[in-house]
């Protein structure tokens, strides 16, 4: 399976760390030995950056206006640091419901980032891409790339009763043109899909951009599409778009 070339946004958000420029926002950043509500966002944030992510990108790369955002203090001017970004997160997330051991779901993204699309005076909006196969959902994976709009994607949890047969999908980093595996046996998470890679032979495969943990990561696309169908189900595990 192929797409006529490699598709990834010329420029994403990047937030100043202690350990270098970020590739998109992290709730790691929150301390664990914190207060209370900082702990749930370290642990249980991942829908709140993605949302957060997907706005501040709008800002910062599109061109919509700042005053659109939920909170009225500005962060979209200058470099972005972590406190900023942080403080920003903190106040988004007074209005966004993490619910406490589980996180956020899918369902909620849409209507909190499609009312920012409405006060921004956008027609455009975060919708389900409801397609059930791989080769359905690529086209409008890649056209959304190409109007240098991300999607979210969200991984749902493994749906095996026992736990020795639940599934996730890798996360990989690229190492010298080898794609290396980073984390194992993902699921329940939000990330945010920032390009497609094409594969440079036959018998390699497609995988996505993201930006997780505020680094980038890439998912094999096949990979990702088993475990939707045969460990998770479309009602929990797919994707967000712009239309």
């Amino acid at each position: 399976m192929t797409v006529d070339r490699d598709l990834t946004l010329t420029s994403y958000i990047s937030v100043e760390t202690p350990k270098g420029r970020s590739f998109g926002g992290s709730q790691n950043w929150f301390p664990l030995n914190g207060r209370s509500r900082d702990r749930r966002l370290n642990l249980r944030g991942c829908g709140l950056v993605a949302a957060c992510d997907l706005m501040l990108y709008l800002c910062r790369e599109a061109g919509f206006p700042e005053d659109a955002l939920p909170v009225k203090k500005p962060v979209t001017r200058g470099p972005l640091t972590e406190e900023a970004y942080l403080d920003f997160l903190r106040k988004i997330g007074a209005r966004f419901f993490i619910m406490p051991g589980l996180g956020s779901v899918s369902w909620q993204m849409p209507p909190f980032v499609n009312a920012f699309m409405r006060r921004a005076g956008s027609r455009e909006r975060l919708r389900y891409l409801w397609r059930f196969t791989a080769k359905s959902r690529l086209p409008l994976i890649r056209a959304s790339l190409l109007r240098k709009r991300p999607l979210v994607l969200f991984l749902g949890p493994s749906l095996r009763l026992l736990r020795k047969h639940r599934r996730g999908v890798t996360f990989y980093r690229l190492r010298d043109e080898k794609m290396i595996p980073a984390v194992t046996a993902m699921n329940r998470h939000f990330v945010v899909v920032t390009g497609i890679r094409n594969p440079v032979r036959a018998d390699e495969p497609l995988y996505l951009e993201i930006s997780s943990w505020g680094e980038k990561f890439y998912l094999d696309y096949e990979e990702l599409s088993r475990f939707i169908v045969r460990h998770s189900t479309p009602l929990f595990s797919g994707f967000l778009h712009f239309a």
